[in-house]
């Protein structure tokens, strides 16, 4: 919802309007967390607490030693780099590419996220009938085939059908990573493991944002995009081949 209002946002006033809409979100959030009450929990976690180098140390010596969480893992992180580059070519291929300012990229993100809310939904439906292993796999594939088809586009109505095929995707392959994690990392180490995944996916994440828009001042977007598609897709793929990832 946030991504769909940031596009309607976009599409009606400026771009520092928007900004300043946005600010007043985080306000309203502070607001929210300023009313709690914490409450000790009924079963209090036994573990005793460690250094924050410590517990890093558990979250990576789980993972190297879980076949399917390190295979998962490399895959997602691979997965990341282009996911974190076709940020940075969707606002360039929305301004530079089809001249359609960043209404149109407002308009992108809306579409991928009603693409999300209706993924999201569908799995919600069908969980109990798609294996995760598939969902996640898949679900990749299908967001680096939306990014290609994406590049050959030529309107901005015309991306905005990969787009919402994106968003969809994303929302699959999304969710079934997460209900795999929560199902393969016992209660107590799901803080430590989850805390390197995330240290892993968002860093390559972000470094790879900046590539992705150093390298559109210098080769074509269109081309970047099918890039970013691949390394989105072939992680995935290569997943399949896996028997822990496709029977998970």
């Amino acid at each position: 919802l946030g991504y769909s209002l940031a596009g309607l946002t976009l599409a009606v006033v400026s771009t520092s309007t928007a900004f300043r809409i946005d600010s007043v979100t985080f306000c309203v959030s502070a607001a929210a967390l300023a009313l709690m009450h914490y409450r000790t929990p009924a079963r209090v976690a036994t573990l005793v607490a460690k250094s924050f180098q410590h517990e890093f140390q558990d979250g990576i010596r789980f993972l190297s030693g879980h076949r399917g969480l390190l295979v998962n893992t490399t895959m997602v992180v691979a997965s990341a780099a282009g996911l974190g580059a076709s940020y940075a070519l969707t606002f360039l291929f929305a301004v530079q590419v089809l001249g359609g300012g960043t209404r149109a990229f407002g308009t992108f993100e809306a579409v991928i996220a009603a693409g999300y809310l209706v993924g999201s939904l569908a799995l919600a439906t069908l969980a109990n009938r798609i294996p995760k292993g598939y969902a996640m796999t898949v679900g990749l594939m299908v967001m680096g085939a939306s990014l290609a088809l994406v590049a050959v586009a030529g309107g901005v109505w015309i991306a905005c059908i990969p787009f919402a095929a994106f968003g969809l995707a994303n929302a699959a392959a999304l969710i079934a990573i997460d209900t795999y994690l929560q199902q393969a990392v016992p209660e107590g180490l799901r803080g430590r493991v989850f805390g390197v995944r995330f240290a892993l996916t968002q860093g390559t994440y972000a470094l790879s944002v900046l590539i992705g828009g150093a390298l559109a001042g210098v080769f074509d977007v269109r081309v970047l995009f099918i890039v970013a598609g691949v390394l989105i897709a072939v992680p995935a793929v290569a997943g399949l081949f896996v028997r822990d990832i496709r029977e998970a």
